[in-house]
C-alpha cells in the first residue's frame, strides 16, 4: 500500500515538470529576466537610470517658497546677504548668476546665502540669478542702490589728468579705449558729437567709436569726461573724405588766400646813367654817374590754388593768383652844371624826382610741395618751392619832379635863381603812351602838355622762382614765399635807343628829346617780392 502511494506521488511531480517545460507561465524579474526565486535583488535592481528619471520628471521647484520670478532689493549701498530656502523632489540643484557682483555659499540642500557686493556707482544697478533643480528653473531678479555721490580729489584719463586728443586718421571711422582711474564712485560721458558714439562703459574705462565722415571737410569737436566735480576734455579730430579727380588722383584740396606782396626791383647797367623809364641820362649834365636808387612797396595779392597729391606728403599746386607790385626810383641832386644845347648858358641845377611804378599780374605758379603733419594731426607745415609764370596785364609809372635853375657865372657860382618848374605825368609800361604837364611856378608863366607814344619800357612776361611754406591749423593757414625775378622785365630797345624813349625834363624850356641824351646801355630790370598771406583749404 504504501509503495502504491509513493509511486502515485512520483508519477504526478514528473506530470508537474512536463506541464511546466510545455509553456506553463513563470513569473520573472523584469531587470535581469530570471524568475523570481532566482533573482538576486528579487525583482528590485539598483539603477542611475532610475534617478535620472525621476530628475528628468521633477515636479516642483520652490525659492523661498515661490516656483515663479522673485524680485529682490538691496537697499544698503555698502552689500547685502540673503538666505534663500530651496523645496524640490529632484536629488540636486544648481545656482548661477549673470553679474559677477552676484556671489553664492553656503550651499545646503534646502538652502543658500547670496552675497551682494558693494556698489561703488552713484546709480542704480541691476541682475539677476537663477535656481535650477532637473528641468525647473527660478529667476531671482536683484536691484541694488547706488552709493551717495562724492567730491572726486582727482580724474584721470590714460594716467594723465590733462586734455586728451583723438586722432581719427580715416574718413571711414575709428575707435578709440581709455582706461579710467579716480576715487568717485563713477564718472559719466557728456555732450557727444552727433558722430561720436560710447560703445563700452564699465567702472574702469570706456570706449567710444567715431563715426564714418561722409563729407569732404575735416571734423574737429569735443566731449567731457566728468567724475565728482572733475572734468576731462576730450578732442576729437577726423580727416576728411578725399575728393576724387580722376582715377588714381585723389584726396585733392583747394585752397583761396589773399595777402600783403612787398615788392622791389633789382637793376643791372652800364655806362653814365641813372635808370629809370623817364631816362635822366644826358650828355651834357656834370658829375652825374648816379646810379638807379629803387625802393620797395607794399602790393596786394589773391589766388586760388589746387593741391594734388603725387606719393606721400609730396604733391603739387596750382593755380591762378593776381598781383599787384608797388616800388618807386626816385633820384635827387643838387649844384650840377647844365649847359644849353643852342647857346652857351649856364645853370646851376637842384633836381629831385620819384617814379611811382604799379605793375598788375596774372600768376600761374608750378610748385611741388612737401605736407608734415604736427602734433594731432590738425595742425600740417607746408613745404613748396617751384617756378611763377607772370602775365602783366596792367603797368604804369608816375613821375613827379621839381626843378630849380640858378644863373651861373664863368667861375660856376650861381648868381640867383632863374626858375622854377614842376612836372607831373604818367606813361604806360606796356603800351609806350606817355602823358606829362610841365608848369612854371618861378621864371614864366608858361605851361607845357606832352603826350605821345614811345616804344614799350617793360615787357609783359616775367618769369620767377618761388620758395616758402605755409602753417595750417583747422584748414585755415598763413603762408610765407618768397619770388625770385629770372626774367628781365626791362625792353632793351626802349632803353639802348634814345628815339624810342620818353622826351627828358632836364633843361630850360619845353620838354622834348635832347640830342645829347645817352642810352641807358645794357639796362636789366627784375622784380622780386615777399608775400604774407592767409587763406583757407576746403
Amino acid at each position: 500500500m504504501k509503495k502504491t502511494v509513493l509511486m502515485g506521488l512520483m508519477l504526478l511531480l514528473g506530470i508537474v515538470n512536463v506541464l511546466g517545460q510545455s509553456g506553463v507561465s513563470v513569473q520573472k524579474c523584469k531587470t535581469c529576466n530570471k524568475p523570481l526565486k532566482e533573482c538576486k535583488y528579487k525583482g528590485k535592481h539598483p539603477s542611475s537610470s532610475s534617478s535620472s528619471s525621476r530628475q528628468k520628471n521633477t515636479s516642483y521647484l520652490r525659492v523661498n517658497g515661490s516656483s515663479n520670478e522673485i524680485n529682490t532689493n538691496c537697499t544698503n549701498s555698502s552689500g547685502c546677504t540673503f538666505v534663500y530656502t530651496v523645496a524640490t523632489n529632484a536629488q540636486d540643484y544648481t545656482v548661477s548668476s549673470s553679474n559677477a557682483w552676484i556671489t553664492f555659499r553656503d550651499k545646503k540642500k534646502e538652502s543658500f546665502t547670496v552675497e551682494i557686493e558693494a556698489n561703488r556707482l552713484t546709480r542704480i544697478r541691476e541682475g539677476y540669478f537663477t535656481v535650477t533643480a532637473g528641468g525647473t528653473q527660478v529667476k531671482v531678479n536683484v536691484k541694488q542702490i547706488g552709493a551717495a555721490k562724492q567730491r572726486a580729489t582727482y580724474l584721470y584719463l590714460d594716467g594723465s589728468p590733462d586734455d586728451q586728443v583723438i586722432n581719427c586718421d580715416s574718413p571711414d571711422g575709428c575707435s578709440k579705449t581709455y582706461a579710467i582711474s579716480t576715487d568717485t564712485a563713477d564718472f559719466v560721458v557728456m555732450a557727444l558729437p552727433s558722430w561720436v558714439k560710447v560703445v563700452q562703459k564699465s567702472l574702469t574705462s570706456f570706449s567710444v567709436r567715431v563715426e564714418s565722415n561722409p563729407s569732404h571737410r575735416e571734423r574737429n569737436d569735443f566731449f567731457w569726461v566728468r567724475a565728482g566735480g572733475m572734468q576731462v576734455k576730450v578732442k576729437v579730430h577726423q580727416v576728411r573724405r578725399p575728393r576724387t579727380l580722376a582715377k588714381g588722383v585723389s584726396d585733392v584740396r583747394f585752397s583761396a588766400g589773399m595777402g600783403m606782396r612787398v615788392s622791389h626791383t633789382s637793376v643791372g647797367f652800364s655806362g653814365p646813367t641813372v635808370g629809370g623809364v623817364f631816362n635822366y641820362a644826358v650828355n651834357n649834365l656834370s658829375g652825374i654817374g648816379t646810379t638807379p636808387n629803387y625802393s620797395s612797396g607794399i602790393g596786394f595779392d589773391a589766388h586760388a590754388l589746387v593741391e594734388i597729391p603725387i606719393t606721400g606728403g609730396f604733391g603739387l599746386a596750382t593755380g591762378l593768383g593776381l598781383s599787384v607790385h608797388n616800388f618807386s626810383q626816385q633820384f635827387q641832386s643838387s649844384e650840377w652844371s647844365f649847359t644849353t644845347d643852342n647857346w652857351n648858358t649856364a645853370y646851376g641845377i637842384t633836381q629831385s624826382s620819384k617814379e611811382k611804378y604799379r605793375i598788375t599780374s596774372l600768376d600761374i605758379p608750378i610748385l611741388p610741395q612737401y605736407r608734415i603733419s604736427l602734433g594731432n594731426g590738425n595742425t600740417v607745415l607746408s613745404i613748396k618751392g617751384g617756378f611763377v609764370f607772370g602775365i602783366g596785364l596792367s603797368g604804369k609809372v608816375r613821375l613827379n619832379t621839381q626843378i630849380r635853375a640858378d644863373n651861373q657865372n664863368s667861375s660856376g657860382n650861381n648868381t640867383g635863381q632863374y626858375s622854377e618848374s614842376t612836372t607831373t605825368g604818367s606813361a604806360n609800361l606796356y603800351t609806350g603812351s606817355y602823358n606829362f604837364t610841365q608848369r612854371y611856378s618861378r621864371g614864366s608863366s608858361q605851361t607845357y602838355t606832352m603826350n605821345g607814344i614811345a616804344t614799350n619800357p617793360f615787357d609783359r612776361f616775367n618769369f620767377s622762382l618761388r620758395l616758402g611754406a605755409d602753417f595750417e591749423f583747422a584748414r585755415f593757414y598763413v603762408g610765407l614765399t618768397y619770388d625770385i625775378g629770372l626774367s628781365n622785365i626791362a625792353n632793351d630797345s626802349y632803353f639802348s635807343n634814345v628815339s624810342n624813349q620818353i622826351p627828358g625834363f632836364f633843361h630850360y624850356g619845353t620838354p622834348r628829346l635832347m640830342s645829347s641824351s645817352l642810352p641807358l646801355k645794357n639796362y636789366k630790370q627784375r622784380i622780386g617780392s615777399l608775400l604774407i598771406s592767409v587763406g583757407y583749404r576746403f
